[in-house]
C-alpha cells in the first residue's frame, strides 16, 4: 500500500464528521480520490437526492451513526438505531434507483454482534440478543437488500474498537495512566477486540483492489487479547501503574444497559481477511500501543 496509485475517481463517504470517516476521508483524498461526503442533511432530503449525488461512484463506505459509548436511554436508542439502519436503508434505494451505480458498497457493522461466549469467525451464528446485538443485525441486513444488484461488489465490516492516536477510545484508555491513575474496567478479564485505525483503511483499499471480496469480514486484531493483557502491557510501555479499579456496578450506574460494551467483549477473529491475503501492520497489542504513542 505504499504505492498507491493515484487515481481520479469518485468515493463517496457518509459519515465524515467522525472519527473513522475523517481519517477515512483523508486517506483517500491523500491517494487521489475526489471525496463526496454525505451528510446526515443529505441522508434527510431522501432518496433521489443521494443518488444524484452517488452517480458515477467508484465506492461507497457507508460509517453513519451516533456515537455508541453514550448512556442508552429510550430517545437515544431511537437516535442510535435511524441513524444507522434508516440512513443504510435510504443509501440502498438510492443505489438501486441510479443509473451509473457505484461499483463497491462498504458497508460497517460492529462485533458486538456476536455473543461474548464462543469463539467467533465470519461464519458463526452464535449472535447476541442484546440491544447491541439486534442493531448489528437489523443494520447489516438493510445492506444485504443489496445483494440482488449483481454488479456491485458488497461488503460489510464487523468493527472492533477502533484506536488511533487522536480519536477512537485510545485517548479516554491513556488519560488516567499518564496521571498514574491506570484504570481495570471490570475484572478485566474481559475480550478487547480492537483494531488500529490504519488496519481500517487498508481494509478498505484492500476491499477496493480487490474484485472478488464480497459478503462479510470481520474487523480486528488477528491476536486477541484480554482487556488485562491490553492495560498490562501499556503500563510497561509508558512506565506507568495499572492498579485503579471500576467496578461492574458502578459502571452500570453511570452508563446503563451501554456499560456491557466496556464490561463484555467478544472473542473475534479475521478469518476472511486474512485467508484472503491482508496484511494486518499492527497485529499485536504491543506493536499497536508503540505506534499509538
Amino acid at each position: 500500500m505504499n504505492n498507491l496509485q493515484k487515481i481520479e475517481k469518485k468515493i463517496c463517504i457518509t459519515g465524515t464528521t467522525g472519527f473513522i470517516g475523517k481519517a477515512t476521508k483523508l486517506f483517500f483524498e491523500k491517494n487521489g480520490f475526489n471525496i463526496i461526503s454525505i451528510s446526515r442533511t443529505d441522508i434527510q432530503k431522501g432518496e433521489l437526492h443521494v443518488s444524484s449525488m452517488i452517480e458515477n461512484c467508484e465506492m461507497i463506505i457507508n460509517l453513519a451513526g451516533a456515537p455508541i459509548q453514550k448512556k442508552w436511554t429510550y430517545s437515544y436508542k431511537n437516535e442510535l438505531y435511524n441513524s444507522r439502519i434508516l440512513s443504510t436503508r435510504i443509501l440502498v434505494n438510492a443505489i438501486k434507483i441510479c443509473k451509473n451505480k457505484p461499483k463497491t458498497f462498504i458497508s460497517t457493522s460492529a462485533v458486538g454482534i456476536y455473543n461474548n461466549i464462543d469463539i467467533h469467525d465470519e461464519f458463526s451464528d452464535k449472535l447476541s440478543n442484546s440491544f447491541l446485538g439486534n442493531l448489528c443485525k437489523d443494520w447489516e441486513n438493510e445492506a444485504l437488500k443489496l445483494t440482488t444488484e449483481k454488479e456491485l461488489k458488497l461488503v460489510i465490516f464487523r468493527l472492533g474498537v477502533v484506536l488511533g492516536k487522536n480519536g477512537g477510545a485510545f485517548p479516554k484508555i491513556i488519560k488516567p495512566f499518564r496521571f498514574f491513575a491506570g484504570t481495570k474496567i471490570g475484572d478485566g478479564f474481559q475480550w478487547f477486540p480492537y483494531v488500529h485505525i490504519d488496519d481500517v483503511l487498508s481494509a478498505f483499499w484492500f476491499i477496493f483492489v480487490n474484485k472478488q471480496a464480497n459478503g462479510i469480514y470481520n474487523l480486528v486484531t488477528p491476536n486477541l487479547a484480554s482487556y488485562n493483557v491490553f492495560c498490562n502491557t501499556l503500563s510497561k510501555i509508558i512506565k506507568r501503574p495499572y492498579w485503579f479499579k471500576i467496578p461492574n456496578f458502578a459502571l452500570k450506574l453511570l452508563y446503563g444497559e451501554s456499560s456491557t460494551i466496556l464490561t463484555e467483549g467478544q472473542h473475534v477473529k479475521p478469518h476472511r481477511l486474512i485467508r484472503e491475503g491482508f496484511y494486518f501492520q499492527y497485529p499485536t497489542v504491543e506493536k499497536t500501543i508503540k505506534a499509538l504513542i
